[in-house]
């Protein structure tokens, strides 16, 4: 089953990643589906506008019962894609494994993202945004938390102007909504491929200013939760 969500949008202001106002990030949509193995395929996923330097960042969730699986690699449209960070979290049944990835991809305005597992999954999501005008397709930073009970937080450094995203999700309590702090925009909020197996939430801001740390946290209903979270510049 897939299920596609697309609500484009930018943050942000133009300019140059070696100056100017700084890098444009984007939110393109997300794909859902399920599997019951250990590879995600995301069939000709929508990843925005082709640019020169346009990086594709892709969040991505997994989970099956049991213990949290190893995400092993990321290609989009077939090219490795650098894996930033991943979080598990064996708190609950789910056992969600949550990651950061990103590509730079220059041309086409789909791809197909797969996604590799240590073992089988049963439900997975894909969050794909676009960043243009970086100082660098390296994250400034990455940071990640897993609670059993309680509410996520976790702290990434900003350098102006920079931009940063965030995944969350929760296994308990599926009926949602989740709030952010710290990212001013929430792209996509709801139960994975419509069963309850978890409820997924990302979010993104631009234009952000200097700051070390900046807290990104997440409250919800859910006690089992887990989020992963990065900036660039």
């Amino acid at each position: 089953m897939h299920r596609l969500t697309l609500l484009g949008g930018g943050s942000g202001t133009a300019g140059g990643g070696g100056g100017g106002g700084g890098p444009i990030i984007s939110y393109i949509g997300t794909m859902d589906v399920a599997i019951p193995a250990a590879i995600a395929t995301f069939t000709n996923q929508a990843i925005g506008t082709p640019a020169s330097d346009r990086l594709v960042v892709v969040l991505i969730g997994g989970w099956r019962a049991g213990l949290a699986r190893t995400l092993s690699s990321v290609t989009i449209g077939g090219n490795a894609a650098t894996i930033h960070l991943q979080q598990t979290n064996t708190g609950g049944s789910a056992g969600p494994t949550l990651a950061i990835a990103s590509l730079v991809v220059a041309t086409g305005t789909t791809a197909t993202i797969v996604a590799t597992y240590s073992s089988g999954e049963a439900q997975a999501t894909s969050h794909v945004y676009t960043i243009t005008g970086l100082n660098s397709t390296t994250p400034v930073a990455t940071n990640s938390a897993a609670v059993a009970s309680g509410d996520p937080s976790t702290t990434v450094n900003v350098t102006g102007t920079g931009v940063a995203v965030a995944l969350w999700s929760g296994t308990t309590n599926t009926t949602g909504p989740a709030t952010f702090t710290g990212l001013s925009t929430k792209d996509y909020d709801a139960v994975v491929g419509g069963t309850a197996v978890a409820r997924v939430a990302s979010a993104h801001q631009g234009g952000l200013a200097t700051e070390t740390p900046r807290t990104i946290s997440v409250t919800s209903a859910n006690t089992i939760e887990t989020i992963v979270a990065a900036t660039w510049h």
